[in-house]
């Protein structure tokens, strides 16, 4: 038998770093999430997204993994939260919509439409992180000259071959200098905080942090207002001019 002592490599040193990309290349089983900038997500905690491939013309298959715990998309009943399908779904557009169909970087998603249905057997947490497979169909492609302007795709997400969830989502995609011009009035500096107002109950909306709950109580029944708290580091995860879509959901 033979033993081994791990030593942590030298990082100043070139040599290592080539050293230890060429011991990468030897482990292509390794799993890594897929760039955080592909799906909109300033933290790569936030990346469910971890492969792609494609398997014909607009159809692609692309790997995911859900956590079985989340400071958010906390379980319910012992189930995964049904809207980490739906974020799940949203960053899997995202994904395609780059490394896919060429769309650049810089530009703004206009999302019309997201729409998912789940099976509860499918989101029940196991005792080790969900490995997804999502299959993709794209279609309605959208072009302005050269560049993709936005498609429709449709996703069936399976987990150990088995359907867990399935969504639809339509969106278009303009350069930052035509979303600076469409959003001016939202963009304008000086414009006044939306003021946060009290959370309802936690425990009404399946909620266990009262920072984590989306509604106001309005006095009115079956009624409520919007709590934009632009401070929550899920729902916003990055500074935007708008209420996020997953945040509606």
């Amino acid at each position: 038998m033979s033993t081994s002592t791990f030593r942590p490599a030298d990082t100043t040193c070139p040599e290592n770093h080539a050293t230890a990309w060429t011991a990468a290349l030897r482990y292509p089983s390794l799993t890594t999430t897929v760039p955080k900038e592909f799906v909109h997500r300033a933290s790569v905690a936030e990346v469910m997204l971890t492969d792609w491939k494609r398997t014909g013309d607009d159809r692609f298959v692309v790997s995911a993994q859900w956590p079985r715990g989340h400071s958010f998309f906390t379980a319910v009943d012992g189930h995964h939260d049904p809207l980490i399908s739906a974020e799940t779904i949203r960053q899997a557009g995202c994904l395609l919509a780059h490394a896919e169909y060429g769309v650049p970087l810089g530009h703004s998603f206009l999302m019309w439409s997201l729409d998912f249905a789940v099976c509860p057997d499918g989101l029940l947490v196991d005792d080790a992180p969900a490995s997804l497979d999502i299959e993709i169909t794209c279609s309605d492609v959208k072009r302005r000259g050269r560049s993709v302007a936005g498609f429709r795709y449709d996703a069936v997400v399976r987990r150990n071959g088995r359907i867990a969830a399935t969504g639809s989502a339509d969106f278009t995609c303009v350069p930052s200098k035509v979303y600076t011009r469409m959003r001016a009035e939202r963009l304008a500096p000086g414009r006044p905080r939306i003021p946060l107002t009290a959370p309802t109950a936690p425990q009404t909306v399946g909620r266990i942090s009262p920072t984590d709950v989306v509604l106001s109580p309005t006095g009115e029944q079956n009624s409520w207002q919007l709590r934009v708290d632009t401070r929550h580091p899920i729902l916003f995860d990055h500074p935007v001019d708008h209420v996020p879509g997953m945040m509606l959901l």
